[in-house]
């Protein structure tokens, strides 16, 4: 879409329609690709619906709403006279504010806090040793953590300091990485407990928020059960 607005549209109108869908499209894609990694996070916390929880996506919501509060600032300040010259192709845009970086830092926030509580969970399980399965829950985290903050920054630098016009093109490249990441994590996880299981493993160790005990979920029972690492008696809850 982009390539079709700067390289072959002729109408200004167009080009301005088309940029804003792209823009609004964009912000979607990232919102989903957070989502995704929201449930992650949930999953490796065990799924619990505390007051913690229920603050943090409070928090979350309001960030979500002043994204696109900021998107829809920034969209609406794009205009365009249509071709720069007669009997050529691709119009000119011009941006009137740099509302985009508001979304910028949002992202790095929430992808901050993210990570952040992956982190935390990644100390309190591997005390008690690692599985393959939430082994690339963590690694893949970090990496997809380090990616987007690059391109985050970047992303933020261009939109303050670079001219206007050059706002688009890391943009959609940030959400073509999202989608890219959130795929291969998905795909990742689906993978090793495809091979967790064909080994016979149905159950995925996770640490308990005590530091004397560890849970296991066993997929074809349904139960959970805490074992005191100081013992080997398991209670089944």
């Amino acid at each position: 879409m982009l390539i079709y607005v700067l390289f072959f549209a002729d109408d200004a109108q167009v080009c301005v329609t088309t940029f804003r869908a792209l823009g609004y499209v964009t912000s979607a894609a990232i919102n989903v690709a957070q989502w995704i990694l929201i449930l992650r996070t949930y999953a490796v916390w065990g799924s619990k619906k505390d007051k913690r929880f229920f603050s943090l996506f409070t928090v979350y919501l309001g960030t979500l709403a002043i994204d696109h509060w900021a998107c829809h600032r920034y969209q609406m300040g794009v205009h365009s006279n249509g071709v720069p010259a007669p009997a050529m192709t691709g119009c000119t845009l011009f941006f009137e504010n740099r509302f985009a970086w508001v979304s910028f830092v949002l992202i790095i926030i929430v992808e901050s806090a993210l990570i952040g509580l992956l982190a935390f969970k990644a100390v309190e399980y591997f005390r008690f040793g690692g599985g393959s399965l939430m082994s690339v829950i963590y690694h893949d985290g970090l990496l997809y953590f380090a990616c987007i903050l690059a391109t985050s920054i970047a992303n933020l630098v261009v939109v303050l300091v670079a001219p206007a016009e050059l706002h688009p093109f890391l943009i959609v490249a940030q959400r073509v990485l999202h989608s890219l990441l959130c795929s291969r994590i998905l795909l990742r996880i689906r993978a090793a407990y495809q091979a967790q299981t064909l080994k016979g493993f149905d159950s995925i160790w996770i640490a308990d928020t005590s530091p004397n005990q560890r849970a296991t979920y066993n997929d074809e029972i349904g139960n959970i059960q805490f074992i005191d690492s100081e013992t080997t008696t398991p209670t089944t809850v």
